[in-house]
Order: structure tokens, then C-alpha cells, then sequence
């Protein structure tokens, strides 16, 4: 199977090695400002990355209203899913969870000792 991109990888790498070209002449040419500021150029230059998604059959899209209609298509079945929720929880594990905190120990990272729960469930 063909790589889809490979004329966009072709120019990146025709525009590294001509980058590279010009790094080799300023250094022969002597030129070291010159040749830091090049190098510092390409090292802060950014380089937006082209905005790909794939599709349900891992393909590339790379139209813009492919990528909007998959973005559409992918929240539609995000929200279309059922979530399933905990029962609520009951006045009697409560009761059970403050009659198991043991007395006399270090609070948690809340800073509440558990004697006050027990005095507050009551």
C-alpha cells in the first residue's frame, strides 16, 4: 500500500537537506555568527504539523470536510452511549463506613479526624 504522504515527506526532507547545505557553506565560508544564528533558526522554527485524523478504516483524511464530518460522526457516537451510574449510596453503609473509623489516629489529607464524623453522623 502506497504511503499516502509521501510527497509531503519528500519536500521536508528537500527542505532539511537544503538547510543543511546552506549550515555546510556558512561553515566553510567561515562565517560562525552566521552559522549559530542558522542553527538557532532551525532550532526555534515551528512547524505545524498538517491536522490529519483517520477514519473508521484507519485512513488518512485529509480534506477539511472529511475531517469535519469524522469529528461529527466520532461525538455522535461519543454521546450516544449509555453511561452506567452507581446506585446512589445508602444511609446504612454510612452508618457501617463511621462505625469502622478507627479513634485516635492521624487525620487524613482532608484534616478531618475521624471522631468528628462520628460525632457529626450521630
Amino acid at each position: 500500500m502506497p504511503n499516502s504522504n509521501g510527497g509531503q515527506e519528500e519536500t521536508k526532507i528537500n527542505i532539511q537537506n537544503g538547510q543543511c547545505q546552506q549550515i555546510e557553506d556558512t561553515n566553510r565560508k567561515g562565517k560562525t555568527r552566521d552559522l549559530f544564528k542558522k542553527i538557532d533558526e532551525i532550532k526555534r522554527t515551528f512547524h505545524a504539523k498538517i491536522g490529519t485524523i483517520k477514519d473508521k478504516q484507519g485512513r488518512h483524511l485529509m480534506e477539511k470536510e472529511d475531517i469535519k464530518n469524522r469529528w461529527r460522526e466520532y461525538t455522535e457516537e461519543l454521546y450516544k452511549k449509555t453511561v452506567e451510574l452507581e446506585p446512589d449510596i445508602l444511609e446504612s453503609e454510612i452508618k457501617w463506613a463511621l462505625e469502622c473509623i478507627a479513634n485516635n489516629k492521624a487525620p487524613g489529607i482532608d484534616e478531618i479526624p475521624g471522631e468528628l464524623f462520628k460525632i457529626l453522623g450521630d
